[in-house]
């Protein structure tokens, strides 16, 4: 049986915490972060499976890309206003190979004209990306594009999960900027 009761507050699925090692070890970053995690047990490892595609993460929902939207996603990673320019040279590149550009930005990201876009929040409330990030990825669906761009965010509380489920979505294709 599902129960529908309605849209979830945090948006990422909960975090899940291996207690059974000498250390407490961080398996899947959610709504509990690694902040509020060290403050309460003052030691935390992270599974080296939640930032790398080279190592099998320990825990279930980490393993497969069920976050990925069905155009290929390439996610931005990087610092501001880097970040936003390699953005917006991503977008007129793939625009003058003819290909339909979408984009995932913050809110405080302009973007140039003729890409479909979503904005999953504000850079500085982590709490809105990480709620609204699944429908994000999910409005790309029903749209005509060959590519999205998703401008990646900092991995400072719920940040972490974010970043984790795009690095996801995007099958590990990320583009750094400096």
């Amino acid at each position: 049986m599902v129960i529908d009761a309605g849209s979830c507050d945090i948006g990422v699925e909960s975090t899940v915490v291996d207690c059974t090692t000498p250390v407490p070890t961080l398996l899947r970053p959610g709504g509990i972060t690694l902040e509020m995690l060290l403050e309460t047990l003052g030691e935390v490892e992270v599974d080296p499976g939640i930032g790398s595609e080279d190592v099998i993460p320990r825990s279930p929902g980490m393993k497969y890309t069920h976050y990925a939207p069905a155009a290929p996603l390439i996610l931005l990673e990087g610092e501001y206003p880097a970040k936003t320019a390699v953005l917006g040279e991503q977008i007129r590149k793939a625009q003058a190979e003819g290909k339909r550009v979408g984009a995932i930005v913050a809110a405080e990201t302009v973007l140039s004209a003729g890409v479909v876009a979503t904005v999953y929040g504000s850079r500085n409330h982590p709490e809105e990306v990480a709620a609204n990030l699944y429908n994000a990825l999910r409005f790309f669906d029903n749209q005509p594009v060959d590519v999205i761009f998703a401008e990646g965010t900092d991995e400072i509380g719920l940040g972490l999960a974010v970043m984790n489920r795009l690095r996801k979505a995007a099958g590990y294709h990320i583009i750094r900027c400096e």
